[in-house]
This record gives C-alpha cells, sequence and structure tokens, in this order.
C-alpha cells in the first residue's frame, strides 16, 4: 500500500471536526472516514493485542471490524 500525504482539507477534518459529523459524513466520504480509522484505529489495536495471543491476529481483527464499521456507517 502506498502512503499518501495528507492536504489541506484532510488535515483540516483531523483538527476541527468532532465524530458524529465524520461518521455522517463518512458514508460518502473516504477521508472523513480515514480520520476516524486515524483517531480510534490504534486504540483498537491495542485493545485487540492484549486480547489475542497473535499480533498477526489482533491485526486481521482490527482490520475486519473498520471494513465492517465502513459497510455500515449508514447504519
Amino acid at each position: 500500500m502506498r502512503a499518501r500525504m495528507p492536504d489541506a482539507r484532510y488535515e483540516s477534518l483531523m483538527i476541527e471536526v468532532d465524530d458524529a459529523t465524520l461518521a455522517r459524513r463518512a458514508g460518502g466520504s473516504r477521508e472523513a472516514f480515514g480520520v476516524l480509522v486515524e483517531r480510534y484505529g490504534g486504540r483498537l489495536l491495542s485493545f485487540l493485542e492484549r486480547r489475542v495471543r497473535r499480533p498477526e491476529d489482533a491485526a486481521d481483527f482490527a482490520h475486519d471490524a473498520m471494513i465492517r464499521a465502513w459497510q455500515a456507517i449508514d447504519r
């Protein structure tokens, strides 16, 4: 996966927008969902790493959880 440089709009979302607004926007905006992943992905991964034996499993579970969140964001 190629890393991308965040643009000013993305940076603005990171700083200024609350989670509820991001969730509403995320249905049509990858950037908005990306901000939510940035905010909570690390915490989710840390939580899972403390509960499973293998770090690879924790990463898989976190990835699956984020995909499910993306798929259900409109609900």
